[in-house]
């Protein structure tokens, strides 16, 4: 079973999360879904609308633009850059975080089963944040200097 028409559901979903439907959720992920990314896991259908909801509800802008897809099997691996403006992260000023996801097809139904991200979460969240910013920054710097 190819799964190129999921993947395109699944584009389109994230293209736009803000302005997204969560309910297209049950039409592409499984009811016992796994979905994880840096911030925490979530087990199933409902789980992940609320953790949509929670994490979303004030974000003024949240998409993805996707750069590249590989499927094998029952597999894809998505490569993403995620553009996320939100008024408690860096100040509501525009972020872009490049990631991946992994996602495993059930292969009778065709719904997601697994879902797992990852993503650079001090680029994210840690950078942005007043004092703890500096650090990572500074930290980030050395390191690239080394």
């Amino acid at each position: 079973m190819g799964f190129s028409k999921q993947i395109d559901q699944v584009k389109a979903f994230y293209a736009d999360m803000h302005a997204s439907d969560f309910a297209v959720i049950d039409s592409l992920y499984a009811p016992d879904i796994v979905f994880k990314d840096a911030v925490q896991q979530v087990i199933g259908r409902s789980a992940l609308k609320a953790y949509f909801h929670h994490g979303l509800g004030n974000a003024k802008r949240c998409s993805f633009h996707f750069e590249h897809v590989s499927v094998a099997a029952n597999n894809a691996f998505l490569v993403w850059e995620m553009h996320l403006q939100h008024p408690s992260i860096g100040g509501g000023k525009d972020i872009y975080v490049p990631g991946a996801s992994w996602l495993q097809f059930d292969p009778d139904t065709g719904l997601i089963k697994l879902h797992k991200d990852f993503c650079d979460l001090g680029g994210m969240v840690y950078e942005h944040l007043p004092v703890i910013g500096y650090l990572v920054r500074k930290v980030r710097s050395h390191l690239e200097q080394s």
